[in-house]
């Protein structure tokens, strides 16, 4: 005899998709910052650029500050996709609990 209930119940599924879009929102601040400072970096150059040895003196600071902006991007897709990985692995331990019982 098939059983009609629904495989999540409401306050599981709201959860879940409370999750993802914690993610979702996680990943967009990491990307904003990147973005943000990869903007301050390009006005910085863009202020300077008449003064060449300005740019020469800044240069490892500058460097730095792009290397920042890169560990920024490469942590931020990282932990989406764990995240996501994670949240994925509970939908399915749930759904297999659900279809024991």
């Amino acid at each position: 005899m098939m059983n009609n209930e629904p495989i999540f119940d409401i306050d599981t599924n709201l959860s879940l998709m409370r999750t993802y879009m914690s993610a979702d929102r996680t990943m967009f601040a990491g990307i904003r910052t990147a973005l943000t400072i990869l903007t301050f970096i390009l006005v910085l150059l863009k202020l300077y650029h008449p003064h060449a040895d300005i740019i020469k003196k800044y240069r490892i600071p500058l460097i730095l500050l792009i290397t920042i902006n890169i560990l920024i991007l490469a942590y931020t897709t990282y932990h989406y996709y764990r995240t996501v990985e994670l949240i994925q692995k509970k939908e399915k331990e749930i759904l297999k609990r659900k279809q024991n019982k």
